[in-house]
């Protein structure tokens, strides 16, 4: 078994499970394994652009210094 995210027509993940690509999603949704071709495990609330899950609320990083 793998973990698959289920995503709704409108690329919103909606919940990750334990389950095969192959089994059947619900209505509306496709299964899509996780984590995706840059390593992203999704949470409910990302979505899919068809190739890597995209965190709403990512980390602002531009703050912080480094050495300085």
């Amino acid at each position: 078994m793998t973990i698959c995210a289920v995503v709704d027509s409108t690329n919103l993940v909606i919940n990750v499970i334990v389950a095969e690509p192959t089994d059947p999603a619900p209505d509306g949704c496709q299964l899509i394994i996780c984590p995706d071709i840059e390593g992203n495990y999704p949470s409910i609330g990302w979505s899919w652009n068809g190739t890597i899950f995209i965190d709403p609320n990512p980390l602002d990083l531009s703050d912080y210094s480094y050495g300085n």
